[in-house]
Order: structure tokens, then C-alpha cells, then sequence
């Protein structure tokens, strides 16, 4: 029981550590597909397809690039990696949690 709870606030503490290093590049990331949404929902005034598609393509790349950096851990490279190897495997979702500690 006791490691259990260990193991948790292990995983708590690696998190938040995580986080605190790489708040700028987070918080960045963020920004961008907020600011992309922002102009999407007409807070500049009303834009046209012509600007609506480019934005959606710059706030999706954004998050794109923000979930690989996390699954990279800090690296986006990696992040592609793990997440092509998950794709390519045909496991139950458990065995993915697996399959990303050990790569």
C-alpha cells in the first residue's frame, strides 16, 4: 500500500517538475492556438475563408506540435516516434502506457 501511494506522489512530483521546466515552451504553444481561435471567433472583427482556413491550419499545428512535445517528453522528434510506434501496434489501451516507459 505504502508504495503505491509513493509511486503516485512519484508520478505527482514528475509532473509538476516537468511542467515548471518547460512552462515557457507550454504556455507558448498555448498562446498560439489561443490567438489563432481568438481572431477565428471574430474578436478583431469578422475575417473571411481566406483568413479562417490559414488560422485553423496555424491553431492546429500549434496543438499538434504542443501534444508531441509532451509525449516526447521536451522533444518533438521522440514525440513523433512514440506516437507512430503506438499507432503501428494493434494492443489494448493499457499496453500503450507500457509501450511508452519502455521506448
Amino acid at each position: 500500500m505504502i508504495t503505491l501511494i509513493h509511486k503516485q506522489l512519484f508520478w505527482i512530483k514528475d509532473t509538476s517538475q516537468f511542467l515548471m521546466r518547460h512552462l515557457h515552451v507550454i504556455i507558448g504553444l498555448g498562446l498560439v492556438a489561443a490567438t489563432g481561435r481568438v481572431l477565428q471567433l471574430g474578436a478583431f472583427g469578422a475575417i473571411n475563408s481566406t483568413t479562417w482556413i490559414p488560422a485553423e491550419t496555424f491553431v492546429e499545428v500549434s496543438r499538434l506540435i504542443l501534444f508531441l512535445y509532451v509525449l516526447g517528453m521536451a522533444d518533438v522528434q521522440p514525440g513523433l516516434k512514440r506516437f507512430w510506434t503506438i499507432m503501428k501496434k494493434k494492443k489494448s489501451f493499457p499496453d500503450f502506457f507500457m509501450l511508452l516507459k519502455n521506448t
